[in-house]
Order: structure tokens, then sequence, then C-alpha cells
């Protein structure tokens, strides 16, 4: 709708609201496969370009490596030698190619990535002197190998993943080697990868001649060996985290690793002094044993000492440790020295074979300790988070601004206290520790009020009901109240027990009768209201008689000392009528200078008592006041009313009022009851 048309329907004498053109989104791009993809999270642009341009400048490096060691082998050897020998390293550098290249599960950019990696071993090798044959050999069998091998680590790490329930990205392209299972996935993918380009490398071995099982055997056996060393040592090196130098020297202890991070330098503290010492040793005797002495059966003597390199060095220098003695144990065999020496052709077979078990053994070593090491680190952080909760909980406890005690249900501990904080004890008056091993009644006094009680029982309530709470007398001075809350807790595998909550209510108590004395009390006289004793008359229901009081010569003396010395008149009056009526009966204020006594049985319902009492009440009140302002002397008439059945609390103050008045005519400072003004 346009502008024109909304301003067109808006009421009379309102101006259309300013409106603003919504800015046009494209509809989301469909990928070839019909999916929409997936949001870009804020940040991860960025992250992605900086891990594409490493990832190009790995593919850069290896292709680079790769193309020299074709050349440095056409060089060095003559016919399908050069092929033969450097078959095990080119398949490792083809399988990093194809991962760092991230074209796994993409078909097309797979196809075009083997054909480089095959141009990149062809052309090379026949340039430099190799044959057409040969070259065009190597390149399908390596760039097969490679794209096999990298296809099936990333289906492999998928199920592996999804068996384990980590979480599964659409597109692997690195898979890090962390764990067990991890080396289990290298191993089966190289496996497959040897397999799967397992015609070409052997007609390659072959040398263009009919290729028997010698050759295929040689073939897996070379790009095996070589992708288990050298892939598994580049993907522990270049893992997500540190730098490559504190990867591969420093190790974390168990627990230092930082949450959700899945690197492969965890384990044991090992001084870098003392892994570089170490590493060194167990190279040199590999170096001793297959370099030095001629045809010593001693290779798996210094398999120890690499086992030894595993167990205190980070994966990542153990990596680089087999990778490293796999090469000197391939050269010594290739130049017919060491252990195999005089065994032909089958002794760089049996160099790769003992270069295979030493990388499977020591890796797998390193990363079952590595496993190890994060589960002691992750029990140590979970137990650190267990114990600072439970202080945090303890401390909650102990601190809490309100009382608590934790109570027994069952056996001999019920209804016993086993902990109190320090607000109970200072609620009881009594020291914290003295409060375990007491049971709780001890503690309060019985339920008051007419609810349920807390304590009735500790059943446990439905989900979402409220806590009872009932109120209590604490032990100590008689004067504090506690409102109690129980809950009922049961842990698993522990005797439940009931958490009482004991809040102080004294403050509360008092203020409430602080207010319901200041609503029915005179503030000047302190007093009860003439409405308190209304409810006390009609509570009395006849059986109690009434006097009423009116003073007489009062007004005089507020009218020359003034309100303040009147004020303070009113004062001793109530205090001598408090006095004189007794502790039974009940004085209160029902006017500006007006006093009612209510006398209860059996003095209240006989007209002599009831009399006798009003001639005292104004024989006290005739005695002089000394005051600041000078000496003065009221008195009073008194207007009386026996009790009777029936006669309520406006039936008393009426006939007593009548008989004050009679009181008043007759001379005033007497007595008269209300019979005998009727007698009258």
């Amino acid at each position: 709708m346009s502008p024109l048309h909304h301003a067109a329907e808006q009421p009379a004498g309102l101006r259309p609201l300013p409106t603003t053109p919504l800015p046009v989104v494209p509809a989301p791009r469909r990928t070839p496969s019909g999916a929409r993809p997936a949001p870009a999270r804020a940040g991860a642009a960025p992250a992605a370009r900086a891990g594409a341009r490493g990832d190009r400048r790995s593919v850069h490096l290896v292709g680079v490596v790769l193309c020299a060691l074709v050349v440095v082998g056409a060089r060095a050897g003559v016919g399908a030698d050069w092929a033969t020998a450097a078959a095990g390293p080119l398949a490792a550098l083809a399988v990093l190619w194809c991962r760092w290249a991230g074209v796994v599960g993409d078909r097309s950019a797979a196809v075009r990535t083997a054909a480089r990696v095959a141009l990149a071993v062809a052309v090379p090798g026949l340039l430099t002197g190799g044959g057409p044959v040969t070259a065009l050999l190597a390149g399908v069998a390596v760039a097969g190998c490679g794209l096999l091998t990298a296809e099936s680590h990333r289906v492999l790490g998928r199920a592996v993943d999804a068996r384990r329930g980590r979480a599964v990205r659409r597109t692997r392209t690195r898979h890090p080697l962390a764990t067990p299972p991890d080396l289990a996935v290298l191993v089966a993918a190289a496996a497959v990868g040897s397999a799967g380009s397992l015609l070409p490398g052997a007609l390659l071995l072959a040398g263009g001649g009919a290729p028997d099982l010698l050759d295929a055997g040689a073939w897996a056996l070379r790009t095996s060996s070589c992708v288990l060393a050298v892939v598994g040592a580049a993907l522990v090196v270049t893992a997500p985290g540190a730098g490559v130098r504190r990867r591969v020297l420093v190790r974390r202890a168990p627990g230092d690793a930082p949450a959700g991070v899945d690197g492969a330098a965890h384990g044991p503290v090992a001084h870098p002094l003392e892994v570089a010492l170490l590493v060194v040793a167990a190279t040199s005797v590999h170096v001793l044993l297959w370099g030095v002495l001629q045809g010593a059966p001693l290779a798996f003597a210094a398999l120890p000492l690499s086992v030894w390199v595993a167990l205190r060095a980070s994966t990542a220098t153990t990596a680089l440790h087999v990778v490293v003695v796999g090469l000197v144990v391939t050269a010594c065999a290739v130049a017919d020295r060491g252990p195999v020496a005089g065994l032909g052709e089958a002794g760089p077979l049996v160099a790769h074979a003992f270069a295979a078990v030493l990388a499977v053994v020591c890796l797998a070593l390193s990363l079952y300790r590595h496993q190890r090491d994060d589960l002691l680190g992750h029990l140590d952080r979970t137990r650190r988070a267990a114990d600072e909760r439970a202080d945090l909980l303890r401390l909650s406890f102990a601190t809490a601004p309100t009382g608590m005690a934790v109570v027994g249900l069952e056996g001999g501990r019920a209804g016993v206290v086993t902990e109190a904080n320090a607000a109970l004890a200072a609620l009881v008056g009594r020291p914290a520790r003295s409060l375990a091993g007491r049971r709780l009644d001890e503690l309060v006094g019985p339920h008051e009020g007419d609810g349920p009680c807390a304590l009735g029982g500790g059943a446990p309530r439905a989900r979402g009901a409220a806590a009872p709470r009932c109120e209590h007398a604490v032990v100590g001075d008689g004067e504090r109240r506690g409102r109690l809350g129980a809950s009922r807790v049961h842990p698993e595998g522990r005797a439940p027990y009931l958490l009482v909550v004991v809040e102080d209510v004294t403050a509360e108590r008092r203020l409430e009768r602080a207010l319901r004395h200041r609503a029915s009390h005179d503030p000047l006289t302190d007093l009860p209201r003439r409405e308190l004793l209304v409810r006390r008359a009609d509570a009395a229901a006849g059986r109690a008689g009434l006097l009423f009081l009116d003073l007489d010569g009062f007004k005089p003396v507020n009218d020359s000392a003034g309100h303040a010395a009147g004020d303070e008149l009113l004062r001793h009056v109530a205090r001598r009528l408090v006095v004189t009526a007794g502790p039974d009966a009940l004085v209160a204020r029902v006017g500006g200078d007006e006093f009612a006594v209510l006398v209860p049985t059996p003095d209240g319902a006989s007209p002599a008592a009831l009399s006798a009492l009003g001639r005292r009440l104004v024989a006290a009140l005739e005695v002089p006041v000394i005051l600041d302002s000078g000496v003065f002397s009221v008195s009073a008439s008194v207007g009386g009313r026996t009790g009777a059945p029936g006669l309520g609390s406006a039936g008393l103050l009426h006939d007593a009022d009548l008989a004050m008045y009679a009181a008043k005519r007759a001379g005033r400072g007497r007595v008269v009851l209300h019979g005998d003004v009727l007698a009258r």
C-alpha cells in the first residue's frame, strides 16, 4: 500500500504517520542439493577466511614438497627406482593435499585435486628423466591413494563421532588425532587407501612387468606405514590449540586443559629438557641399531625407549619421533644396513613393517595416556567444582541471617537436631555447637495458632504446593517468637531429613502489639479507649457494673495553667484511678475529662460495693496534685450502674451517664447510682 492510500484511510483530524520503505531482503540461495545454507554466525566469516588462507598455504607447501621429492627421487634413481623409494612419502603428502584442499565430500573438487596431485607427481618425474609409463603409474597410484584415504578418513571419522555422540559437522575437513578411536580411524583409512590404489601401485613397483603378491604387499605396506606416521604427525601438530612449539615441548597437567578443547598436548608435566634428552637418546639408539651395527638382530631393543617417549612426552613429540625413526629405519634398509642387511628386496618391507608397528604402538600408548589424563583432569575439575559448591552451601547455611537446622526423621535421630547455624543459636540464646544432638522440641515451644504445623510429620508435598508456616515460642527469654517452615529432603542413598527454617518474628510481633495497643489506648493517659471498654462490657454480658466519672474543676485548671498542665493533671488522674480501682477493674478514658471504670462481678453487681468504690475514687481525686505550674485540686461526679442479665454496653453507658449528670445536679463530688435516680 502506498503512503497516499495510507493517508487517505486515516481518520479526520489525524496526520498520517511517516512511512519508511522496508529494505528488500533477497531470498536465501539454495545449494545444488536443494538445501538452504546454514546462517553464518557473527565473526565466522573472518575466521573462515583465515582458515581458508591457512589451508591454501598448507596445500601449496605440500605441493612444493611433493614435487621436490619427485625431482630428488628421479635424479637419484634409475627407471622405476625413484617411484619405488618415494611411493610411501608421496602417498602421505597426497593425503594431506586432499585433506587440506577441503575437497572431501565434493566430487568435482575431489577429481580436480586428484588430477593436480597426479600431474604434480608425473610431470616432474617425466621432466627429470623418468619413463612416461612410470610417471603415469606413479601419478595415478599416488593420487588414488591420497584421495581414497582422505575420503575414507572423513566417512569413518563421522561414523565414529556419531557413535560416540559427538557433534558431526556437515563437511569434515579435519579430524584431530586426539583419542585412540581416532587412531583406529586413521589406520583403517590408510588400509582402504592402500587397497584402493593397489593395482596401479603394484604395476608401478613391478617396473612395467606383471605384478605379483610381493609387489602388492610392498605397495600396501609402504603407503600405509608412511600415511600412518606422516599424516598422524601432521594431524597432531596442526590440531587446533596452542602453537607448534608449545604443542611439541610443553605438556599440561591433568585438569589444566581448557574446557571443550580436544587437543593432543595434554599429559603429565615433564620438563622440556627431560623430553629433549629422552627423544635424542631414543633416536640415537635407533640410528645405532639400524645404521651402525651391521646385521645385529636388535631392532626391537630400542622399542622400550620409544615407549618411554610416548609415556613422558606430548603426543605431538611422540608423532614427530615416530616420523624421524621411520625415515631413519627406511633409509638404512634401502642402503642394505642394520638388522635387515642381506635380505634383499624384503629388507625395506621389514623396515616399513617395523616403522608401522612403532607408529601404532607409540601413538596408541600416547593417546591412551592423553585420554586418561583428560579423564583425570575432568574428574579433578568436577571434584573441585563439587567441593566449591559444597563449601558455598555450607557457608550459606552457616552465615544465613535466618535460623536453620537439619533435623533427623528416622530411627533414633528422629526429631534430633544434627546441625544448626549461628542465626538459630542466637535466636535461642545458646552456642551453636550445643544445639547438635538436642531435640527440636527443646528449642521451640508448642505450635501457636489454628493453621497446620510445619513440623507435622514432614510428609512430602505435591510439586508446586506452598510450604506451611507456623509460629512457635522460642526457648530463651520467653518473649521471642519464631515462624517455622520445614522441607523434607531425601538425598539419593541417604536417610531423609527435615530442613527447618526459623524466622525471628519477635520484633514483628512486638510491633503488632504496639500498633494494637496504640489503636485501642489513649496516647495521653495510656488508658483504654471507649471501643475497648465497649468490647469488654459486651463480653461481660451483664455481669459487670460501670462507674462513669466526669471531673469537676478541670476546665479552670486548663484555662489558667494551660493545656500542658491540663494534660499532666489528666495523667495524674489516670494513675490514681488505676491504683484505686484495683487490678480487676478496667479504667478507660471515654472523653476529654470523662473516665469510666468497668467493675467485674461480684462488686459490679452489688450497689453497695459499687457505690463504695465510687466514693474511694472521688476521695483519691480530691487529694491536691503538685505540678510544675502549681498545686491543683479536682473532684469528680460519679454515676454508677450495676450489672444485670441482658444489659449490654450501650445500656450500661447510658444509665451510668444519666446517674453522673444526677450527681452533678446534686452538688458534684459525689456518687449516684442509676437505681437512686429511678427511686427519685
